[in-house]
């Protein structure tokens, strides 16, 4: 029984991983596109052209200060383990394959611009 659970656990943790990478992908190439981005990634993307940070690091802060914003707000107790699947799930791993992924384009678009010219 033990060991069931821990196999589903397992199976939702990962489809989480790879909904997770679908959004930030997405995010990215919205963005490298020049579409525009979705209502929750248009802050950071504001703030990584005003400031000097990426749009990956922009995410991830506004992620952690959104949590602390709910926990200060529910007044809940919250487990540990609640906090680590809130935070490095939909703040680390958004916006760092995010920022992986704008990083990649804008090499694979300069070394392209370079071959053609």
């Amino acid at each position: 029984m033990v060991i069931m659970s821990c196999v589903k656990l397992l199976k939702r943790y990962l489809l989480l991983c790879a909904g997770l990478a679908v959004m930030a992908f997405g995010v990215a190439f919205s963005i490298k596109a020049s579409l525009g981005t979705s209502p929750i990634s248009s802050f950071p993307y504001v703030v990584s052209v005003i400031t000097p940070l990426t749009v990956g690091n922009a995410t991830i802060l506004m992620h952690c200060f959104f949590i602390l914003l709910q926990i200060a707000i529910l007044r809940k107790e919250y487990q540990l383990i609640q906090l680590l699947q809130l935070t490095v799930a939909a703040a680390v791993f958004v916006g760092l394959t995010s920022k992986q992924i704008i990083r990649q384009w804008d090499k694979w678009k300069k070394e392209t611009a370079i071959s053609e010219k």
